[in-house]
């Protein structure tokens, strides 16, 4: 680290460990840092809530990497005395300080509101522990200072599987694991020579009961930090950069889709496949760029080609096309001995990716941000769907192996566990009687009733084990003189993924096989051609048909949470938008002893925050369903939108329920000529689901955005942006600074009571509310509304220095509060902290205009002034 850095940097010490920040932080920073230092220390869990602009990101990695290097100096004491053969038990205990740490209870940090203490001061987190090195005329001193520093360098970079436990462990380590095959798209691993040693925690048949009994060397925590897209990642590794912690080992993981740079395989919509080809030796084929990842196996080469400090993906991608390297598998590699690892959080959650990546959380550190989805997240980690066509591929794909003789009890198994799921698909497709639409029917039935069909066609509970034998079977390694052939990649991820879900539904004595609704569907679609029973498909277009879907629907975020956080020391969820967060811990069914809702960063006077039931001529705006068919409700609000955009320069947000109401509302507007007006004050844009046209749209709205900045003729002042609560624009995309100086945010957007799985959530949480302390079903359902409003809600105010306006056009926001004087209700008390803390109600618009006006002329004429040193 270059001592220029270290000058830049101002440190505090938070709960008796020295942290690094790069200026002077805000209170809410300073509380997020303290909490999560609480939470590593403690080895529990954090749940914390930082609004969007807050510096959330940089608190993380300051806090989690300060403690890491504590944790560096405490494993180089401790190996260093384990490796002169000191292995008293109070003498280790002192090397690290756990006897000070377990006794210590937390002591809250000043309020959020008061002033930041200067560099150097001690926050007091903990009752400052007396000096945890061993007293330096002890012989123990001695000879842990003469090995220390050949031991540090090994102890750090290896490990050896010890790490101190402690009584108040929000985690238990369960019996069962998950599989340990290997997914089909990512079976290979880099080039044996890439591999990087790290010690086994398996005990050496050589090794006796008391060699076992010794102490193992202590090893250093990884953190796992998790986010939800690779724009993201791009902004952590941002912050990381500003930091003392820059030279601090990391990777940063993502897909082919993001690292591939072979010139053709790069191009193709299936490289996962493609890739497997190329790397197999069975198929004859090269990939340069595979065996060219020795070359890069260590952060020692990295460094070699400047990469000193932490890196994008996009860095490793530029390098590996210079040097000929592959990004994805060299990304791989580098995990093992990497000390931070950064990634997708799906990565995380999802099992199957967990294996297929090589991906090990015992003993480490769990940073989930932008984690407001994590329980949906969850839920779809542990869900699978299996369409009766897929059934019928896998079949034919395994029918081929069968004719060229491979492995003929495998084959003659999985078919027949095949076979009997499209009988049942056949033989209760004329069943379907729930849930029924014109397009649409379904049958639901309980885990238990589907383990029980699954018995009865004979490929039960018993049989699993043998059917994942089979699959093994099928996919293995071989020799590759042999050149055996191997099912295709779609059909072993289709089988592995119902696997993984018939593991959920037996393990722990069938624990969780009632969390589980599977819902045989028929709906109407466009199907391509499918193989009859001879095998042949039928030349000829695609047609509209039904299609049977077999769903196996996880109501319980806690059955793959659980496995992803046993063993782990710490998880820290955090997200701009956490609120309501009584749901979290419930949910996921681990404790979160410690939360935090902080503050914004932003001065009292830099947001607006209004509520409006009626509209320009006093009609109730309340956008329920029915409301919102009426044109009379229509029209009002875009009375509304237009004199909001009169008001408010540059970008304007207006997010809605639903796209069924977006589509309503442009073709009313665009009859009536609402939307040729609004087009005269700014560029009007709605929201496309389409991905190529998305990214258009909003290369049209920044662009519009830079334009009206200057621009004074013409009368347009900006653009307006119609968008959907749930989507693209309300889930992280950054609005900072003129692109987003109000959000109208219209109704509450609840969940579609015509959701099969959001109504079989429902009926979960009311059956389970007691027995697993579970929210109702009306309280989840309610809950899913705030979440999705509070994230779109958080695009408007970006940093320390923006300022905007929250307009929430909903008559519900206002009821009971103006007859009686009260600021909250049971709907704004759901709003995240720093709008619910800052509404005002509105008797009327035209009193709400005025109000929103003044603040905007008072923004422009005094805006928030940054200091010199951002």
């Amino acid at each position: 680290m270059s001592s220029e850095n270290q000058q830049q940097q101002n440190v505090y010490t938070i709960g008796g460990v020295k942290v690094q920040f790069p200026a002077k932080p805000y209170p809410s920073q300073m509380a997020m840092m303290a909490q999560i230092m609480k939470g590593l220390q403690r080895r529990q869990n954090c749940l914390l809530e930082s609004p969007t602009g807050s510096g959330k990101s940089l608190a993380l990695l300051c806090s989690t990497l300060a403690w890491q290097d504590t944790e560096k100096e405490k494993a180089q004491r401790y190996n260093g005395l384990i490796s002169q053969g000191i292995t008293d038990p109070d003498t280790l205990a002192r090397a690290i300080g756990q006897a000070n740490l377990l006794g210590t209870s937390g002591v809250d940090l000043p309020p959020e509101g008061s002033q930041v203490p200067p560099p150097t001061q001690d926050v007091p987190l903990t009752p400052a522990p007396p000096s945890t090195s061993v007293p330096a005329t002890t012989p123990a001193a001695a000879a842990a200072a003469a090995a220390a520093a050949a031991a540090a360098a090994a102890a750090a970079a290896t490990g050896g599987g010890f790490i101190p436990e402690d009584d108040d462990d929000d985690f238990r380590t369960p019996d069962q694991r998950f599989r340990d095959d290997v997914e089909a798209d990512a079976s290979q691993e880099p080039p044996a020579d890439t591999q990087e040693n790290v010690d086994s925690e398996v005990r050496p048949p050589w090794e006796t009961a008391e060699e076992a009994r010794r102490p193992k060397m202590m090893r250093v925590p990884t953190i796992f930090f998790g986010t939800r897209t690779h724009k993201q990642i791009y902004q952590i590794i941002k912050e990381l950069r500003r930091t003392a912690y820059k030279h601090v080992r990391s990777v940063v993981l993502a897909s082919r889709e993001h690292t591939c740079i072979h010139p053709r395989v790069s191009k193709l919509r299936n490289k996962n496949e493609e890739c497997r080809n190329l790397v197999d030796p069975r198929k004859g084929s090269w990939c340069k760029f595979y065996h060219g990842v020795s070359k890069i196996k260590t952060h020692a080469d990295l460094a070699h080609f400047g990469f000193d400090t932490v890196w994008d993906i996009e860095d490793l991608v530029t390098l590996g096309k210079g040097i000929q390297a592959c990004p994805y598998f060299a990304a791989r590699s580098l995990m093992t001995t990497a000390e931070i690892v950064i990634c997708p959080y799906n990565y995380l959650i999802d099992p199957l990716i967990r294996e297929s990546m090589d991906i090990h959380l015992n003993g480490n550190v769990i940073v989930i941000d932008e984690a407001h989805n994590i329980e949906d997240s969850a839920r779809e980690a542990s869900s699978f769907t299996l369409t009766q066509d897929e059934i019928l591929e896998a079949r034919q794909d395994i029918e081929k192996l069968a004719v060229l003789e491979m492995d003929e009890h495998a084959c003659t198994e999985l078919i027949r566990m095949l076979n009997a799921l499209n009988g049942w698909v056949d033989l209760n497709s004329d069943k379907l009687t729930d849930y029924l639409e014109f397009n649409r029917s379904s049958k639901i039935f309980t885990g238990t009733e589907m383990i029980a069909t699954l018995d009865h066609l004979g490929i039960g509970p018993n049989s699993f084990p043998e059917f994942q034998r089979c699959l093994d079977t099928l996919t293995e390694d071989t020799d590759p003189e042999e050149l055996k052939p191997r099912l295709n990649s779609t059909t072993t991820a289709m089988l592995k993924n119902l696997f993984l879900i018939y593991d959920f539904l037996i393990m722990d004595d069938m624990k969780y096989r009632d969390d589980y609704r599977i819902a045989l569907i028929r709906v109407q679609a466009r199907k391509n051609a499918v193989p009859n029973a001879s095998g042949w498909i039928s030349r000829g277009r695609s047609t509209v048909g039904w299609e049977y879907s077999i769903n196996f629907w996880c109501l319980n975020p806690a059955v793959a949470f659980r496995y992803l956080c046993s063993g782990v020391r710490s998880i820290i969820l955090t997200s701009g938008t956490l609120s309501p967060m009584n749901s979290f811990q419930s949910e996921l069914a681990i404790p979160f002893k410690i939360q935090l809702e902080a503050n914004h960063v932003i001065e009292k006077n830099q947001v607006w925050v209004g509520t409006i039931g009626k509209g320009p001529t006093e009609q109730t705006l309340k956008a329920t369903y029915r409301n919102t068919e009426n044109w009379g409700f229509q029209d009002e609000l875009g009375r509304l939108v237009l004199s909001v955009c009169r008001a408010v320069p540059r970008g304007i947000l207006c997010f809605l329920p639903s796209y069924a109401m977006l589509n309503k509302l442009l073709d009313r507007w665009q009859n009536t000529g609402m939307w040729e007006e609004l087009s005269h004050i700014k560029v009007p844009m709605t929201e496309p689901r389409n991905g190529e046209e998305f990214e258009e749209t909003m290369a049209l709205f920044y662009d519009t955005i830079r334009n009206t900045r200057s621009e004074s003729d013409g009368g347009i002042n900006g653009a307006f942006f119609m968008a959907v609560c749930r989507g693209k624009v309300s889930e992280g995309l950054d609005f900072t600074d003129d692109n987003a100086r109000a959000v109208i945010a219209v109704g509450i957007p609840f969940p579609s009571i015509k959701d099969i799985q959001v109504d079989l959530k429902r009926q979960y949480n009311n059956t389970h509310s007691r027995s697993r302390g579970l929210l109702s079903g009306g309280d989840w359902y309610e809950i899913q509304a705030f979440r999705a409003i509070n994230q779109a809600l958080g695009r408007c105010i970006r940093h320390r220095f923006d300022w905007g306006a929250i307009i929430l056009v909903d008559e519900r926001y206002q009821q009971g509060c103006l007859s009686n004087g009260m600021q909250q209700n049971k709907y704004t008390r759901s709003l995240s902290k720093w709008v619910r803390n800052k509404i005002v109600h509105h008797l009327n618009f035209s009193m709400a205009l005025s109000d929103l006006c003044q603040f905007v002329e008072s923004m422009k004429a005094n805006p928030p002034v940054k200091p010199y040193r951002l």
